[in-house]
C-alpha cells in the first residue's frame, strides 16, 4: 500500500493545472504549461525519468510556478525520494498556501518517513481547505492508524468511514476500516466491511486473509478455512494463511497431516523474526519425538 496514496493522487490531479505565468512571455507560458502536461503524462504511464526531465524543463522556465514543484514532488515521491519530495511539496505551498495537493503530498511524504506528528499537521490542513476531499480524509485515517504506538485507531477509523462516506466507491477505506474493527473485536462489523471489499476485489488477497480472521475468532471455521484456502490460492506464499490454517487443522478441524504441511510452508515461507516461528518449530519438532516413539512401541 505504500504507493498507493501517490497513486492515487496522482490521478485525481491530473486536471486543474495552472501556470502562474504573470511575467512570462506567450510563448514561455506555452513551453511551461506544455512540458507540466507532456510530464504528468509520463508519471501516469511510470515513465518517471521523462516525467522529471520535463518538470525540471517548466521550473527552468517559470521558477515561481508552485505547480511545478507540486508535479516534481509527486515524480520524487513515486521514485521513493521522500525527503526530495517533501522538499518540493513544501516548496509548491509556500508560494501557493491554498493548494490543497501540495499539503496532502507533503502530508504523505511525511507519513512515509513515519514522521507523524508532522504528517498530521499537513494532512490536516489539506483537509481543513477541503473537508470533502475523500484522499485527505483516507491519508489522514493513515496517519493515526500507523503513527502515536498505535493509540489512535478510533480516530483513523473516524477518518476512513468519512473517506469511504464522500466516496463509497473508494475500496481502501472501507479496507482499512474493516481491519480496525477487527482488531478492535468488532467482528460483525469487520465482517461486513471485509466481504463488501471482497465483492469489489475479488482477488484481494489480504482482504480474503483477514475475513478469516474475523470469522475464525468468530468461530466460523469452515467460513474461516474457505478465506484462507482463497488467499492461498490467489498467493501461494501468503505464508500468513498457511499459519492459519496450521492452527485450525491442529485445533479445530484436527488433521496432523494438513496441519504440518501448512506448519512447514509456514517456516519455509516466514521471515526469520517471526514471533511464531519458535513455537512452531517447537511444536514440529515434538510431533517428530511422538512419531518416533510410536514406531518404537510398534
Amino acid at each position: 500500500m505504500r504507493l498507493l496514496a501517490v497513486i492515487l493522487l496522482l490521478f485525481s490531479c491530473c486536471s486543474g493545472l495552472t501556470i502562474s505565468a504573470e511575467k512570462l512571455s506567450p510563448e514561455d507560458e506555452f513551453k511551461a504549461r506544455n512540458f507540466i502536461y507532456e510530464g504528468a503524462d509520463f508519471l501516469a504511464r511510470n515513465q518517471t525519468a521523462r516525467a522529471l526531465a520535463r518538470f525540471t524543463s517548466a521550473k527552468k522556465i517559470d521558477p515561481e510556478n508552485p505547480e511545478v514543484y507540486y508535479w516534481l514532488g509527486l515524480t520524487y515521491s513515486d521514485l521513493q525520494n521522500y525527503g526530495v519530495a517533501a522538499k518540493n511539496a513544501e516548496t509548491a505551498v509556500t508560494l501557493n498556501p491554498q493548494m490543497v495537493k501540495g499539503w496532502m503530498l507533503w502530508g504523505q511524504c511525511l507519513l512515509f518517513q513515519n514522521k507523524y506528528d508532522d504528517a498530521k499537521d499537513k494532512l490536516e490542513r489539506a483537509f481543513r481547505l477541503d473537508p470533502n476531499n475523500y484522499l485527505a480524509a483516507f491519508n489522514l485515517g493513515r496517519c493515526f492508524y500507523y503513527g502515536f504506538k498505535g493509540e489512535q485507531k478510533s480516530l483513523a477509523l473516524k477518518f476512513f468511514q468519512r473517506a469511504w462516506e464522500l466516496n463509497e466507491d473508494f475500496v481502501p477505506a472501507r479496507y482499512y476500516a474493516g481491519c480496525i474493527q477487527l482488531e478492535s473485536g468488532m467482528l460483525p462489523l469487520a465482517i461486513v466491511s471485509l466481504r463488501w471489499v471482497i465483492t469489489r476485489e475479488p482477488r484481494n488477497t489480504e482482504a480474503h486473509y483477514r475475513l478469516g480472521l474475523a470469522y475464525r475468532k468468530d468461530n466460523h471455521i469452515t467460513k474461516a478455512e474457505n478465506e484462507f484456502s482463497e488467499a492461498l490460492a490467489l498467493n501461494p506464499n501468503h505464508y500468513e494463511s498457511h499459519l492459519q490454517l496450521g492452527h485450525i487443522y491442529l485445533i479445530e478441524k484436527p488433521s496432523r497431516e494438513k496441519a504440518i504441511k501448512h506448519f512447514n510452508e509456514f517456516l519455509r515461507l516466514a521471515p526469520q523474526d517471526h514471533p511464531w516461528r519458535e513455537r512452531i518449530n517447537s511444536l514440529l519438532e515434538r510431533d517428530q519425538e511422538l512419531q518416533k516413539k510410536k514406531r518404537r512401541s510398534n
